[in-house]
């Protein structure tokens, strides 16, 4: 079937939704989805395996996500990245993960990016910009609404956007 049909499937054995509950058959389904082209797969394998300390395995199916562009991937790597959770904390590579998803709208990434240039040995004008971009998060939420909700003519913020782009 359709991967994303798998991935749901997958989640019924996990959490013993009308089936009983197979960890295995679980991680098994996620591959089958994976291997069909589902970065989603990939993202839901990665939680897995850091959730039971494999996180070279994690790492790995975050990595091949985050390649073909799934921001929870690229923010998720980013996180790991920039504190200490199964590798040696890499700043730099953080933020680079981090400015992506933040780039391209992702609201954790934002808010992590932030965090990390507010509490980050990027110099004084790297940590006002944390503070910056912290303090418009909620803008960036209000605006996510809006363009889900409303038509480009009813968005009041489409006059903004044009401004910056």
């Amino acid at each position: 079937g359709p991967p994303m049909a798998i991935v749901y499937i997958a989640d019924d054995f996990l959490n013993g939704n009308g089936v009983s509950n197979d960890v295995s058959e679980y991680e098994r389904l996620l591959k089958r989805a994976r291997d069909s082209g589902s970065e989603f797969a990939l993202y839901k394998l990665g939680n897995f395996y850091f959730k039971n300390k494999n996180y070279s395995n994690a790492i790995i199916n975050y990595t091949r996500s985050a390649a073909i562009g799934f921001l929870p991937s690229i923010t998720r790597l980013g996180i790991i990245y920039s504190r200490v959770l199964c590798v040696v904390p890499n700043p730099r590579r953080a933020r680079e993960l981090l400015e992506v998803a933040y780039v391209r709208g992702h609201l954790s990434g934002t808010s992590e990016l932030a965090s990390l240039l507010i509490r980050g040995n990027f110099g004084i004008i790297q940590r006002v910009r944390g503070l910056l971009i912290h303090a418009g998060s909620p803008i960036l939420v209000i605006k996510a609404a809006f363009r889900k909700r409303h038509s480009d003519e009813e968005n009041p913020f489409r006059l903004l956007d044009e401004q910056i782009h």
